[in-house]
Protein backbone atom coordinates (compact mmCIF):
# COMPACT_ATOMS: atom_id res chain seq x y z
CA UNK A 1 0.00 0.00 0.00
CA UNK A 2 1.26 3.59 -0.93
CA UNK A 3 3.01 4.89 1.85
CA UNK A 4 1.13 8.03 2.46
CA UNK A 5 -2.03 6.12 2.90
CA UNK A 6 -0.55 3.97 5.61
CA UNK A 7 0.17 7.61 7.48
CA UNK A 8 -3.00 8.96 6.91
CA UNK A 9 -4.22 5.33 8.35
CA UNK A 10 -2.36 6.35 11.34
CA UNK A 11 -3.17 9.81 11.29
CA UNK A 12 -6.48 8.50 11.18
CA UNK A 13 -6.80 5.97 14.44
CA UNK A 14 -5.69 8.80 16.44
CA UNK A 15 -8.07 11.40 15.53
CA UNK A 16 -10.51 8.35 16.04
CA UNK A 17 -9.33 8.17 19.78
CA UNK A 18 -9.57 11.87 20.50
CA UNK A 19 -12.87 11.48 19.17
CA UNK A 20 -13.60 9.03 21.33
CA UNK A 21 -12.16 10.95 24.33
CA UNK A 22 -13.81 14.61 24.09
CA UNK A 23 -16.90 13.17 22.57
CA UNK A 24 -19.57 13.72 25.68
CA UNK A 25 -17.43 17.16 26.50
CA UNK A 26 -17.39 19.33 23.53
CA UNK A 27 -19.65 19.17 20.52
CA UNK A 28 -16.85 21.92 18.71
CA UNK A 29 -13.74 19.25 19.40
CA UNK A 30 -15.92 16.46 18.33
CA UNK A 31 -17.08 17.94 15.36
CA UNK A 32 -13.44 19.65 14.21
CA UNK A 33 -12.41 15.67 14.83
CA UNK A 34 -15.04 14.37 12.92
CA UNK A 35 -14.31 16.88 9.84
CA UNK A 36 -10.82 16.29 9.99
CA UNK A 37 -11.47 12.23 9.68
CA UNK A 38 -13.70 12.75 6.70
CA UNK A 39 -11.36 14.60 4.86
CA UNK A 40 -8.41 12.55 5.66
CA UNK A 41 -10.69 9.89 4.15
CA UNK A 42 -11.22 11.97 1.20
CA UNK A 43 -7.06 12.67 0.62
CA UNK A 44 -6.66 8.75 1.38
CA UNK A 45 -9.19 8.33 -1.80
CA UNK A 46 -7.30 10.53 -3.97
CA UNK A 47 -4.05 8.46 -4.01
CA UNK A 48 -5.33 5.06 -3.34
CA UNK A 49 -8.44 4.76 -5.40
CA UNK A 50 -9.46 1.54 -3.72
CA UNK A 51 -13.42 2.56 -3.08
CA UNK A 52 -15.64 -0.63 -3.25
CA UNK A 53 -19.07 -0.86 -3.08
CA UNK A 54 -18.62 -3.93 -1.57
CA UNK A 55 -16.95 -2.93 1.22
CA UNK A 56 -18.58 0.02 1.58
CA UNK A 57 -22.56 -1.31 0.94
CA UNK A 58 -23.79 1.05 2.61
CA UNK A 59 -22.81 4.22 0.39
CA UNK A 60 -25.63 4.47 -1.42
CA UNK A 61 -28.49 4.63 1.15
CA UNK A 62 -26.34 7.15 3.30
CA UNK A 63 -25.82 9.11 0.16
CA UNK A 64 -29.30 9.17 -0.77
CA UNK A 65 -30.19 10.28 2.63
CA UNK A 66 -27.98 13.03 2.74
CA UNK A 67 -28.89 14.20 -0.75
CA UNK A 68 -32.52 14.17 0.06
CA UNK A 69 -31.78 16.32 3.46
CA UNK A 70 -29.57 18.52 1.61
CA UNK A 71 -32.50 19.18 -1.39
CA UNK A 72 -34.88 19.57 2.09
CA UNK A 73 -32.55 22.28 2.88
CA UNK A 74 -32.86 23.78 -0.90
CA UNK A 75 -36.18 23.51 -1.07
CA UNK A 76 -37.15 24.20 2.02
CA UNK A 77 -40.53 26.82 3.29
CA UNK A 78 -38.79 28.64 5.58
CA UNK A 79 -35.34 28.91 4.03
CA UNK A 80 -34.37 30.96 6.66
CA UNK A 81 -35.16 28.74 9.30
CA UNK A 82 -33.73 25.68 7.52
CA UNK A 83 -29.96 27.34 7.13
CA UNK A 84 -28.51 25.58 10.35
CA UNK A 85 -29.82 21.90 8.78
CA UNK A 86 -25.98 22.78 6.51
CA UNK A 87 -24.54 21.99 10.10
CA UNK A 88 -25.84 18.86 10.60
CA UNK A 89 -25.62 17.47 7.43
CA UNK A 90 -22.68 16.38 7.10
CA UNK A 91 -22.73 14.04 10.22
CA UNK A 92 -23.28 10.42 8.48
CA UNK A 93 -20.40 11.03 6.54
CA UNK A 94 -18.57 10.05 9.16
CA UNK A 95 -19.24 6.40 9.22
CA UNK A 96 -16.88 6.04 5.72
CA UNK A 97 -13.42 6.75 7.24
CA UNK A 98 -14.14 4.69 10.07
CA UNK A 99 -15.51 1.79 8.63
CA UNK A 100 -12.45 2.76 5.47
CA UNK A 101 -9.97 1.81 8.40
CA UNK A 102 -8.62 -1.86 9.92
CA UNK A 103 -8.61 -1.72 13.06
CA UNK A 104 -7.15 -4.25 15.41
CA UNK A 105 -8.49 -6.03 19.29
CA UNK A 106 -6.04 -4.12 20.31
CA UNK A 107 -6.94 -0.73 18.88
CA UNK A 108 -10.48 -1.68 19.37
CA UNK A 109 -10.15 -2.11 23.08
CA UNK A 110 -8.46 1.77 23.29
CA UNK A 111 -10.85 3.37 21.50
CA UNK A 112 -13.41 1.57 23.97
CA UNK A 113 -11.37 2.25 26.77
CA UNK A 114 -11.60 5.81 26.37
CA UNK A 115 -14.63 6.21 25.17
CA UNK A 116 -15.62 4.53 28.58
CA UNK A 117 -13.25 6.59 30.55
CA UNK A 118 -14.70 9.64 29.38
CA UNK A 119 -18.58 8.50 29.66
CA UNK A 120 -17.78 7.54 33.19
CA UNK A 121 -16.08 11.37 34.42
CA UNK A 122 -19.50 12.82 32.47
CA UNK A 123 -21.09 10.51 34.90
CA UNK A 124 -19.51 11.21 38.09
CA UNK A 125 -19.79 15.12 37.23
CA UNK A 126 -23.66 14.85 36.32
CA UNK A 127 -24.10 13.29 39.32
CA UNK A 128 -22.16 14.83 41.71
CA UNK A 129 -24.14 18.11 40.24
CA UNK A 130 -27.54 16.48 41.31
CA UNK A 131 -26.11 15.06 44.85
CA UNK A 132 -24.97 18.39 45.62
CA UNK A 133 -28.03 20.57 44.87
CA UNK A 134 -26.56 22.34 41.56
CA UNK A 135 -28.35 20.92 39.24
CA UNK A 136 -32.07 18.80 39.06
CA UNK A 137 -31.09 16.83 36.38
CA UNK A 138 -27.59 15.10 35.44
CA UNK A 139 -26.29 16.99 31.98
CA UNK A 140 -23.26 16.74 29.83
CA UNK A 141 -20.68 19.60 29.74
CA UNK A 142 -21.64 20.57 25.70
CA UNK A 143 -25.52 19.72 26.04
CA UNK A 144 -28.67 18.84 28.12
CA UNK A 145 -30.05 16.21 29.99
CA UNK A 146 -30.96 14.04 27.13
CA UNK A 147 -27.94 14.16 25.28
CA UNK A 148 -26.14 12.39 28.47
CA UNK A 149 -28.74 10.50 29.09
CA UNK A 150 -28.68 8.91 25.02
CA UNK A 151 -24.87 8.75 24.75
CA UNK A 152 -24.59 6.51 28.37
CA UNK A 153 -27.27 4.63 26.85
CA UNK A 154 -25.73 3.75 24.01
CA UNK A 155 -22.12 3.30 25.34
CA UNK A 156 -23.75 1.00 27.94
CA UNK A 157 -24.78 -1.14 25.39
CA UNK A 158 -21.14 -1.10 24.35
CA UNK A 159 -20.23 -2.36 27.91
CA UNK A 160 -22.61 -4.43 28.55
CA UNK A 161 -21.87 -6.52 24.86
CA UNK A 162 -18.51 -6.90 26.15
CA UNK A 163 -19.42 -8.46 29.43
CA UNK A 164 -21.68 -10.97 28.15
CA UNK A 165 -19.28 -11.70 25.86
CA UNK A 166 -16.22 -12.34 27.52
CA UNK A 167 -15.45 -15.20 30.13
CA UNK A 168 -12.08 -13.55 31.69
CA UNK A 169 -12.96 -13.44 35.31
CA UNK A 170 -10.25 -11.01 36.31
CA UNK A 171 -12.17 -8.49 34.31
CA UNK A 172 -15.86 -9.00 35.74
CA UNK A 173 -15.60 -7.04 38.80
CA UNK A 174 -13.73 -3.73 36.76
CA UNK A 175 -16.66 -3.78 33.87
CA UNK A 176 -19.73 -4.77 36.90
CA UNK A 177 -18.42 -1.31 38.43
CA UNK A 178 -18.17 0.61 35.17
CA UNK A 179 -21.78 -0.48 34.41
CA UNK A 180 -23.22 0.46 37.59
CA UNK A 181 -21.27 3.72 37.40
CA UNK A 182 -23.05 4.75 34.07
CA UNK A 183 -26.16 3.28 35.24
CA UNK A 184 -26.54 5.96 37.51
CA UNK A 185 -25.85 8.71 35.53
CA UNK A 186 -28.51 7.28 33.10
CA UNK A 187 -30.39 7.36 36.39
CA UNK A 188 -29.54 10.98 37.20
CA UNK A 189 -30.78 12.56 33.90
CA UNK A 190 -34.40 11.03 34.78
CA UNK A 191 -34.91 10.81 31.04
CA UNK A 192 -37.66 8.41 30.96
CA UNK A 193 -37.20 6.92 27.39
CA UNK A 194 -33.38 6.18 28.73
CA UNK A 195 -34.37 4.63 31.13
CA UNK A 196 -36.76 1.91 29.51
CA UNK A 197 -33.88 1.74 26.75
CA UNK A 198 -31.62 1.02 29.73
CA UNK A 199 -33.94 -1.82 31.14
CA UNK A 200 -34.43 -3.03 27.32
CA UNK A 201 -30.90 -3.65 26.64
CA UNK A 202 -30.52 -5.56 30.07
CA UNK A 203 -33.39 -7.61 29.72
CA UNK A 204 -32.31 -8.37 25.57
CA UNK A 205 -29.14 -9.97 27.08
CA UNK A 206 -30.37 -11.54 30.33
CA UNK A 207 -32.66 -13.57 28.01
CA UNK A 208 -30.61 -14.09 25.25
CA UNK A 209 -26.75 -13.93 26.30
CA UNK A 210 -25.75 -13.98 29.74
CA UNK A 211 -27.97 -14.29 33.26
CA UNK A 212 -25.12 -12.08 34.72
CA UNK A 213 -26.32 -8.89 33.10
CA UNK A 214 -29.50 -8.98 35.28
CA UNK A 215 -27.59 -7.46 38.25
CA UNK A 216 -27.75 -4.27 36.18
CA UNK A 217 -31.30 -3.95 36.78
CA UNK A 218 -30.65 -3.97 40.82
CA UNK A 219 -28.42 -0.48 41.46
CA UNK A 220 -31.43 1.54 38.97
CA UNK A 221 -34.38 -0.07 40.61
CA UNK A 222 -32.54 0.75 44.42
CA UNK A 223 -31.66 4.86 42.40
CA UNK A 224 -35.30 4.78 41.44
CA UNK A 225 -36.87 3.77 45.12
CA UNK A 226 -34.66 5.20 47.39
CA UNK A 227 -32.25 7.86 45.23
CA UNK A 228 -32.63 11.85 45.98
CA UNK A 229 -36.78 12.15 45.43
CA UNK A 230 -36.33 15.39 46.99
CA UNK A 231 -33.70 16.68 44.52
CA UNK A 232 -36.28 16.14 41.78
CA UNK A 233 -40.07 15.35 42.06
CA UNK A 234 -40.35 12.40 39.71
CA UNK A 235 -44.34 12.24 40.53
CA UNK A 236 -44.51 16.08 40.08
CA UNK A 237 -42.33 15.78 36.41
CA UNK A 238 -43.26 12.82 35.16
CA UNK A 239 -47.36 13.37 35.62
CA UNK A 240 -47.50 16.32 33.34
CA UNK A 241 -51.04 16.31 31.27
CA UNK A 242 -50.73 12.43 29.94
CA UNK A 243 -47.09 11.49 31.65
CA UNK A 244 -46.20 12.47 27.84
CA UNK A 245 -45.15 15.94 28.33
CA UNK A 246 -47.12 16.75 25.75
CA UNK A 247 -45.74 14.93 23.36
CA UNK A 248 -49.20 12.89 22.58
CA UNK A 249 -50.87 16.43 21.55
CA UNK A 250 -47.64 17.01 18.77
CA UNK A 251 -47.65 14.13 17.58
CA UNK A 252 -51.52 14.30 16.79
CA UNK A 253 -50.21 17.71 15.05
CA UNK A 254 -47.81 16.82 13.35
CA UNK A 255 -49.78 13.31 12.04
CA UNK A 256 -52.11 15.64 10.79
CA UNK A 257 -49.71 17.08 8.85
CA UNK A 258 -48.67 14.32 6.84
CA UNK A 259 -50.80 14.12 3.91
CA UNK A 260 -49.77 17.66 2.98
CA UNK A 261 -46.17 17.35 3.67
CA UNK A 262 -44.14 18.38 -0.10
CA UNK A 263 -42.23 15.49 -1.41
CA UNK A 264 -39.09 16.76 0.20
CA UNK A 265 -40.32 17.88 3.18
CA UNK A 266 -41.18 21.79 4.80
CA UNK A 267 -37.09 21.86 5.77
CA UNK A 268 -35.23 21.46 9.05
CA UNK A 269 -35.82 23.72 11.82
CA UNK A 270 -39.79 24.23 10.30
CA UNK A 271 -41.44 22.95 13.46
CA UNK A 272 -42.74 26.53 14.53
CA UNK A 273 -43.76 27.43 11.18
CA UNK A 274 -45.77 24.06 10.40
CA UNK A 275 -47.39 23.34 13.77
CA UNK A 276 -50.46 24.38 13.49
CA UNK A 277 -51.13 27.97 15.10
CA UNK A 278 -54.34 26.94 16.61
CA UNK A 279 -53.00 24.51 18.96
CA UNK A 280 -49.54 26.74 19.73
CA UNK A 281 -51.47 27.90 23.03
CA UNK A 282 -52.57 24.30 23.94
CA UNK A 283 -48.60 23.25 24.20
CA UNK A 284 -47.10 22.16 27.56
CA UNK A 285 -43.85 23.64 26.49
CA UNK A 286 -44.01 26.47 24.69
CA UNK A 287 -39.91 26.73 23.94
CA UNK A 288 -40.28 23.58 22.10
CA UNK A 289 -38.73 23.42 18.94
CA UNK A 290 -39.26 20.01 17.53
CA UNK A 291 -41.86 17.03 16.98
CA UNK A 292 -40.39 15.06 19.54
CA UNK A 293 -40.12 11.99 17.07
CA UNK A 294 -37.22 10.93 15.13
CA UNK A 295 -39.23 9.71 12.25
CA UNK A 296 -41.84 12.35 12.22
CA UNK A 297 -39.59 14.68 12.21
CA UNK A 298 -37.71 13.33 9.02
CA UNK A 299 -40.66 12.64 7.41
CA UNK A 300 -42.17 16.57 8.08
CA UNK A 301 -38.52 17.99 7.61
CA UNK A 302 -37.36 16.09 4.67
CA UNK A 303 -40.10 14.35 3.20
CA UNK A 304 -41.17 10.00 2.89
CA UNK A 305 -38.43 9.58 0.73
CA UNK A 306 -35.68 10.49 3.56
CA UNK A 307 -37.75 8.73 5.84
CA UNK A 308 -37.54 5.23 3.64
CA UNK A 309 -33.39 5.61 2.68
CA UNK A 310 -32.78 6.13 6.74
CA UNK A 311 -35.11 3.04 7.66
CA UNK A 312 -33.13 1.30 4.94
CA UNK A 313 -29.79 2.35 6.58
CA UNK A 314 -31.02 0.74 10.26
CA UNK A 315 -32.44 -2.50 8.54
CA UNK A 316 -29.36 -3.20 6.59
CA UNK A 317 -27.34 -2.98 9.09
CA UNK A 318 -28.92 -4.45 11.65
CA UNK A 319 -29.02 -7.84 9.36
CA UNK A 320 -25.45 -7.42 8.52
CA UNK A 321 -24.22 -6.90 12.39
CA UNK A 322 -26.01 -9.75 13.27
CA UNK A 323 -24.57 -11.71 10.42
CA UNK A 324 -21.63 -10.91 11.46
CA UNK A 325 -21.94 -11.41 15.15
CA UNK A 326 -23.26 -15.35 14.53
CA UNK A 327 -20.09 -15.97 12.54
CA UNK A 328 -17.28 -14.36 15.71
CA UNK A 329 -16.65 -16.27 18.04
CA UNK A 330 -16.86 -14.79 21.79
CA UNK A 331 -14.49 -11.56 21.40
CA UNK A 332 -14.47 -8.14 21.06
CA UNK A 333 -15.30 -8.13 17.74
CA UNK A 334 -18.26 -10.52 18.51
CA UNK A 335 -19.26 -7.85 21.52
CA UNK A 336 -19.00 -4.84 19.09
CA UNK A 337 -21.02 -6.36 16.23
CA UNK A 338 -23.52 -7.71 19.46
CA UNK A 339 -23.10 -3.55 21.03
CA UNK A 340 -24.13 -2.48 17.78
CA UNK A 341 -27.25 -4.29 17.32
CA UNK A 342 -28.64 -2.68 20.52
CA UNK A 343 -27.25 0.69 19.94
CA UNK A 344 -29.31 0.48 16.76
CA UNK A 345 -32.55 -0.40 18.92
CA UNK A 346 -31.68 1.84 21.82
CA UNK A 347 -31.27 4.33 19.02
CA UNK A 348 -35.00 3.20 17.23
CA UNK A 349 -36.32 3.74 20.83
CA UNK A 350 -35.55 6.55 22.02
CA UNK A 351 -35.88 8.37 18.40
CA UNK A 352 -40.06 7.38 19.28
CA UNK A 353 -39.80 9.88 21.55
CA UNK A 354 -37.27 12.80 20.92
CA UNK A 355 -34.90 14.18 17.72
CA UNK A 356 -31.71 11.98 17.65
CA UNK A 357 -30.98 12.89 14.34
CA UNK A 358 -30.67 16.84 15.10
CA UNK A 359 -28.31 16.32 18.22
CA UNK A 360 -24.68 16.42 16.66
CA UNK A 361 -22.92 14.57 19.75
CA UNK A 362 -25.36 11.46 19.58
CA UNK A 363 -25.57 11.65 16.17
CA UNK A 364 -21.40 11.34 15.88
CA UNK A 365 -21.57 8.53 18.26
CA UNK A 366 -23.85 6.95 16.65
CA UNK A 367 -22.71 6.73 13.06
CA UNK A 368 -19.00 6.51 14.60
CA UNK A 369 -20.06 2.95 16.22
CA UNK A 370 -21.88 1.49 12.69
CA UNK A 371 -18.38 2.46 10.90
CA UNK A 372 -16.21 0.99 14.40
CA UNK A 373 -18.26 -1.97 13.59
CA UNK A 374 -17.23 -2.18 9.75
CA UNK A 375 -13.48 -1.47 10.67
CA UNK A 376 -12.94 -4.12 13.22
CA UNK A 377 -14.96 -6.56 10.97
CA UNK A 378 -12.48 -5.95 8.13
CA UNK A 379 -9.29 -5.82 10.65
CA UNK A 380 -6.38 -8.36 9.87
CA UNK A 381 -5.94 -10.95 12.25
Amino acid sequence: MNIHANKIDDWSFYILAFLALVLVFSTALAELASVILIILWVGRLLIVRDFSFKTHYLFVPIALWILLRIVSIVFSTSPELSQRGWEKVWIPLLYFPIASLAIREKQMKLILLLLLGSSILATLWGSYQVLTGSQLRAASLSSGYYTLGVHLCLVLALLLSYLAETHKVNKLFPLYLCGVILVTGIFFTYARACYLATVGTILILTIFRQKKIFFFLVPLLLLFFLGPQERFSRQDKFGQVDYSTGRFQIWQAGLSKLPETPLFGYGPNTFRTVYPEELRTELTDQKVKSWHNDFLQIFLESGPLALLSYLLILLVFLKSSWRNYRALSPSVSSALQLGVILIILDWVWIGLFANLVGDPLNAILFWSSLGLAQANRVAPS
